[in-house]
């Protein structure tokens, strides 16, 4: 992780864990359920493989129908991101045309490899959406806690002060909060954000150990969501 980031042994609101969750892809009730989350990601990543709407909603629908049938089957894999690029192969690779056309060919094997970049940078970007959409479903839920606001003005203006934030956030959201206050909120913020990627990170692996949480933390290049938030002991 980065210098900033620390590991704690405090078990304070201030600190996060990185496998707070129970829950994982593998032991879910309905696999076809949990896959659901991602389902309208999915089909965009498909669809700009296969320049195709309706090929890429046959492919999600063949592969939402097998899991309802069989679940994960005999899957081997322990992260979620590894067993849906290769659900997706498997899918595409039996379409007519992915056995005719050559740029589908290549697509399949440069951006549904697991190991890809594209494929990472894909999934990265689909846990961060879900926590950002969990940190504003909270501020909804909690309008006290303007989380979601505040976060999101710091991270579009990254260079901004307390003052030049209070004064865009008033004018975003209409929402008056003092410089001190704001700086107080915005730790907070932060630190919530990271407890939610964190979650997202952790369900989405066969073992979510601290260890193994953290790992998949620094394969994505999340690092950055975990600075100046304090991470408390395995």
């Amino acid at each position: 992780m980065s210098k900033t980031q620390t590991e704690s042994d405090d078990k304070s609101n201030d600190s996060i864990r990185l496998n707070r969750s129970l829950y994982k892809w593998i032991t879910a009730e309905s696999s076809a359920s949990f896959v659901l989350r991602y389902v309208l990601n999915l089909r965009g990543y498909l669809i700009e493989g296969l320049k195709t709407d309706n090929l890429a909603d046959d492919v999600v629908k063949e592969m939402i129908q097998a899991l309802v049938q069989s679940g994960y089957r005999n899957q081997t894999q322990q992260r979620l991101r590894d067993y849906l690029a290769e659900a997706l192969q498997d899918q595409v690779g039996s379409l007519e045309i992915a056995k005719k056309d050559e740029s589908i060919k290549k697509w399949m094997k440069q951006d549904l490899n697991p190991e890809s970049l594209t494929w990472m940078r894909f999934w990265r970007d689909c846990l961060l959406e879900r926590a950002w959409r969990s940190l504003e479903r909270n501020e909804h839920e909690t309008p006290n806690e303007p989380y979601y606001s505040i976060l999101h003005c710091a991270t579009a203006h990254p260079s901004a002060t307390s003052e030049m934030l209070s004064v865009q956030i008033a004018a975003d959201h209409g929402l008056k909060i003092e410089p001190r206050k704001l700086e107080s909120l915005l730790t907070k913020a932060k630190g919530l954000f990271a407890q939610l990627l964190a979650d997202e990170v952790s369900e989405s692996l066969s073992d979510n150990s601290h260890s193994c949480v953290l790992h998949e933390i620094q394969a994505l290049g999340l690092n950055r969501a975990f600075e100046d938030v304090s991470i408390q002991k395995e």
